[in-house]
């Protein structure tokens, strides 16, 4: 029969089919949009992950690193004999020492330690056996220090160094007797013989005036020493200076 119904069929179900195609149409952009903003941010994430990883091993990387250069630091600051401080390191000390002494006004003592008749140990004994006297005696002299900022340092041969920051002459010479008593308390044992082992000792303290002064320091303590091995040795002399 011909009535509105099945005279607009056609074009009803052509509009539902339209309709049913925009939902479908519409849902499938709606899917693909959640799974697009699913996939970066699962994207986003993994490069937050790689990024802190990244930062954790450069981290990682730079302690290494800069422990690495403090171990380099201290093997080139090292004497390899003795593992006392070596010369180099010393001369950088002292300077520092004598800056801050200028700064407060607080006196700075070195003591120029020199091992009595090292040569005959080593002609007579060998430069082995010298060596293992060496190591004996900068371990003596060590256990006299008794702050972190007392420092003793190979100056080169036989001879030591010891600085002894806020330090006024009677106390260093106090040190110095009793790195003496130490040293000469017993032999120094080494596998081939054991040898009386005395030292000679050089002190000047005084408070300086300038950083610069780190040449003169050394050289009034140099000259202490050389008195106290043209007295006899096995000694310690000061060096006064007005």
């Amino acid at each position: 029969p011909s009535n509105l119904f099945t005279d607009s069929a056609a074009q009803l179900g052509s509009l539902i089919e339209v309709l049913l195609l925009s939902f479908a149409l519409t849902e499938r952009i709606s899917n693909e949009k959640a799974l697009r903003f699913a996939a970066q941010q699962e994207a986003l994430h993994i490069q937050q992950q790689a990024n802190e990883e990244l930062e954790q091993r450069v981290a990682a990387r730079t302690l290494e690193l800069e422990e690495a250069n403090k171990q380099l630091q201290t093997l080139s600051d090292t004497d390899q004999l003795t593992n006392l401080k070596n010369r180099r390191y010393l001369n950088q000390y002292v300077e520092e020492e004598l800056t801050r002494g200028a700064r407060y006004n607080h006196y700075v003592a070195l003591l120029l330690i020199d091992i009595d008749h090292f040569k005959k140990v080593n002609d007579t004994h060998g430069h082995l056996v010298g060596d293992e006297c060496l190591k004996e005696v900068a371990k003596r002299i060590s256990e006299q220090v008794r702050w972190l900022t007392d420092l003793v340092a190979r100056y080169g041969g036989e001879e030591f160094c010891m600085v002894l920051p806020e330090t006024n002459l009677e106390g260093a010479i106090t040190v110095a007797e009793r790195v003496c008593k130490k040293v000469n308390a017993k032999p120094v044992s080494t596998p081939d013989v054991e040898l009386e082992i005395s030292v000679s000792v050089g002190v000047f303290s005084d408070i300086p005036t300038s950083p610069t002064q780190s040449v003169a320091f050394l050289t009034h303590a140099d000259e202490a020493l050389y008195s106290a091995k043209h007295n006899g040795r096995n000694r310690v002399e000061a060096k006064e200076v007005n």
